[in-house]
């Protein structure tokens, strides 16, 4: 029974490369949370630009339009209240 202690246990030291997959894992779980916040990020964007800013840049060129055109009045268009 030579270099065999059964009553000596020894703390493994991690290898090199367990370090790496761990700083490889952290790295790659980074870079799909930026991806992800990325793409919400644009999302968000995109869909104010077209639900907010576009109408309301139509409806000043309609405005705009109506101007130029000699239609001084603007329509009332509200729907009348019900009492």
């Amino acid at each position: 029974m030579v270099g065999q202690h059964r009553g000596l246990v020894m703390k493994k030291i991690p290898r090199a490369s367990h370090v790496g997959d761990f700083l490889h894992k952290g790295f790659v779980l980074t870079c799909v949370g930026v991806t992800l916040y990325g793409f919400a990020n644009v999302g968000s964007r995109i869909y104010n630009y077209y639900s907010v800013v576009k109408p309301q840049k139509q409806a000043e060129e309609d405005r705009q339009q109506r101007l130029t055109d000699g239609d001084t009045e603007m329509k009332d268009i509200a729907l009348p209240l019900k009492a």
